[in-house]
């Protein structure tokens, strides 16, 4: 910047409070939640492609495009609207000649400063979590009075009884305040007023010093309701390659205007720092998010139901958008799903692919219809639209797909789809669809429970590892006198594999908030009982559902939603659940990691070893795998074995044998990796690995040494 400009600095300081929940709780192994409370320490920048860049920081949220610039305070999440405050360059004057300026120009971003270069004049803005910094940077070759015009486009009303600028109604206001010009450390007062729907700003020429000259007035927002925004409606998915969750929520900045964010986790629940990213924050109401992962990209899909009153065209549309999994986690462009229609298109849902495919599948309602489409891995849909159900004659809604179709653990890769057939008022049968991985319908439009009352179906990714192609479980919330949750496993032609099982008779689930996954073996489902969250698992066992872990609390909350990391491609273990901790203001998104297992087994250290070292690791749960290694083992030849547990069998000193010498053993190298079985009939059955070498130990024959005897018991 040259001597000869001067700048007018315009600081906009939203003030009054801290947006929260943009970092969930970490509930750990279904533990009470992190007692931390996070804010937001950033602004959060959007660019989707429509010609305008966004920005979302504590209290307020802008706007940037050819138009100008537009600061929308938050006045609490249950405001009944925006109260948006739009500021338009009008003119600037040195010494009472006009300067020639473009009056319209595409706004750059670099970092945290957005620009607006309009020749003889600069507009700049500095954002920060608290508020924007406004900065005029004129040509100064000029000498005299400089005079800034900007136009304010609001329906907040000045308040011209009160000394300063401000615009307000009852539920808050923006404030504009006293302007300085400021020369180095000092800071002059300078003129300041609203005249006719505008800002004048006047700075003598006598207070011109040489060089830059900065104006700075504070503008701040204050409210008289919580200026922290509630959230709502998450959901969750993994990607094995970076071992991440990505949780998506709405963030409630009026009612009229839902904004959809993410963030990334590690497998294990731990944030990841710079993944808090805004998916769609326009002033548009964007709601029910759904993500699903492309385990091949490395990507997730998320999709959304967009509601505008006033579109001839149809108040709901489905959108979507793409969101990596690696730094930098980057966003594709927003993009409409649901073709142009004057039909609402509601109730999206969408499902992954845990191996080498290329495209997501999504469902949704289309008036009385089921329909889906699928989504290429750079985010387009596909030209065709995937009729589900389309008869017009029945009345479908609700639908639910599987959150992975299998693909790479299974020869057939399949999505479920279920939802209600309304039949009556007091009738609602679930019917379902199955699709592959091309979008080939292979099962068509089925009953699989009629004549009830049952509401709200959903569906798990597939159980797999069984040998006789994918299967589902089904869980829908059968109403009446005693709600209850009632189940199902499914084939890919939903045909029964376990029969109708009511878990809340069985086994004390609730149907309230009822989600169901699969970690390709066994089943996890949730439910809410009282005001807490609670998740089991469940298993197979000859054509029967058992309870391998009874409900473990999670946490009081709502709109749980559970991922297993199998449905993005990793192993047989954990599963990530997103809901919406309630226990204190606002409402926060949380995630939760739950190992799904049984509550007893894994290693059990006996020590009957004479100078040999022996270490598990590894996690005893079905499909999983253990490994054994010895140490100080020396060049003497060592080995291990494996057998059925007993008593200590004392050989000399402090050796002791500590399996059946009359069982079966089997001799293992070491290190040794055993795969766990695949199959829940061996939950809770024991076994025990210890090693052995000879050459200079107590014991004779061979101078004997053994180590400690480790137990395993599976889970």
């Amino acid at each position: 910047m040259n001597p000869s400009s001067f700048t007018v600095r315009i600081g906009a300081l939203a003030l009054g409070g801290m947006l929260a929940a943009q970092t969930p709780d970490r509930l750990l192994h279904a533990t009470s939640p992190d007692p931390a409370t996070s804010s937001q320490t950033r602004v959060l920048f959007d660019q989707p492609g429509t010609g305008t860049l966004w920005a979302l920081g504590s209290t307020y949220k802008a706007s940037f495009g050819s138009d100008g610039f537009t600061y929308v305070p938050f006045f609490g999440s249950k405001a009944p609207q925006n109260h948006p405050v739009h500021f338009v360059l009008r003119s600037v004057r040195v010494a009472g000649t006009p300067l020639d300026f473009s009056a319209t120009t595409t706004p750059t971003r670099k970092d945290s400063r957005v620009s607006f270069d309009r020749g003889a004049v600069r507009e700049i803005y500095d954002l920060a979590p608290h508020g924007v910094e406004q900065t005029f940077v004129v040509d100064g070759a000029l000498q005299g009075d400089v005079d800034v015009e900007l136009e304010v486009v609001t329906d907040l009303v000045e308040d011209s009884t009160r000394e300063g600028v401000q615009f307000g109604n009852p539920l808050g206001q923006v404030n504009y305040g006293t302007a300085y010009l400021v020369s180095g450390t000092a800071k002059t007062e300078i003129g300041s007023t609203m005249l006719g729907g505008r800002v004048l700003l006047h700075v003598p020429a006598a207070q011109r010093g040489p060089g830059l000259v900065v104006i700075d007035p504070l503008i701040s927002t204050s409210t008289l309701t919580p200026t922290t925004m509630d959230s709502d409606l998450p959901d969750i998915a993994y990607d094995a390659t970076t071992d991440r969750f990505a949780v998506v929520w709405v963030h409630a900045f009026s009612a009229v205007d839902h904004d959809v964010v993410a963030e990334l986790r590690t497998g294990d629940g731990a944030a990841i720092a710079g993944s808090f990213q805004p998916i769609e924050i326009s002033g548009d109401r964007f709601s029910s998010p759904r993500v699903a992962n492309l385990n091949s990209a490395d990507r997730f899909l998320v999709t959304m139901e967009l509601y505008r009153p006033l579109d001839p065209q149809g108040k709901y549309t489905i959108w979507g958008r793409t969101m990596d999994a690696p730094a930098p986690f980057g966003t594709g462009g927003l993009f409409q799903i649901s073709p142009v229609s004057n039909q609402p298109q509601q109730y999206a849902d969408v499902g992954g692919d845990s191996g080498t495919g290329t495209q997501w599948t999504v469902v949704w309602n289309r008036a009385g219809d089921i329909v889906a489409r699928q989504v290429s891995a750079s985010g387009v849909p596909s030209a065709t639209i995937i009729p589900i159900e389309v008869s017009g004659t029945d009345a479908c809604f609700y639908p639910s797909i599987s959150l992975s179709n299998g693909n790479g653990l299974t020869a057939t890769p399949r999505w479920c789809i279920v939802y209600n057939r309304q039949v009556g008022s007091a009738a609602y049968d679930v019917f379902g669809a199955v699709v592959d991985s091309n979008g080939i319908v292979t099962k068509t439009h089925a009953p699989i429970v009629t004549g009830k009352y049952d509401l709200y179906p959903q569906v798990s990714s597939p159980r797999v590892d069984t040998g006789s192609g994918p299967s589902f479980m089904v869980s829908y919330e059968r109403q009446g006198p005693s709600p209850e949750l009632v189940v199902r496993v499914l084939d890919e032609n939903l045909a029964n594999l376990v029969p109708e099982t009511n878990l809340t008779r069985s086994f004390g689930f609730s149907n309230t908030f009822s989600r169901v996954e699969s970690d390709g073996i066994r089943f996890a489902a949730t439910c809410k009982i009282g005001a807490n969250l609670r998740v089991g698992t469940l298993a197979i066992l000859n054509n029967t559902l058992v309870l391998h872990e009874a409900l473990q609390s999670l946490a009081s909350g709502d709109y749980p939603h559970i991922a297993s990391k199998r449905s993005g491609g990793g192993g047989p273990t954990d599963y990530g659940i997103a809901f919406i901790s309630n226990t204190g203001t606002p409402t926060r998104a949380a995630i939760g990691i739950y190992q799904g297992r049984t509550a007893s087994g894994g290693f059990n250290r006996r020590s009957m070893g004479c100078g040999l070292g022996i270490t598990p690791s590894g996690r005893p749960t079905l499909g999983g795998t253990i490994t054994f290694t010895l140490s100080a083992t020396g060049s003497e030849q060592a080995g291990m074995l494996l057998g059925v547990p007993a008593p200590a069998l004392a050989l000399c000193g402090t050796c002791s044998l500590g399996l059946l010498v009359t069982g079966p053993l089997i001799l293992l190298a070491t290190p040794a990796s055993l795969p766990v079985p695949s199959d829940p009939i061996f939950v809770g059955g024991t076994v025990a690995v210890q090693g052995f070498a000879f050459g200079s130990g107590p014991c004779a024959p061979n101078a004997l040494r053994l180590s400690d005897t480790i137990d395993v018991t599976l889970q």
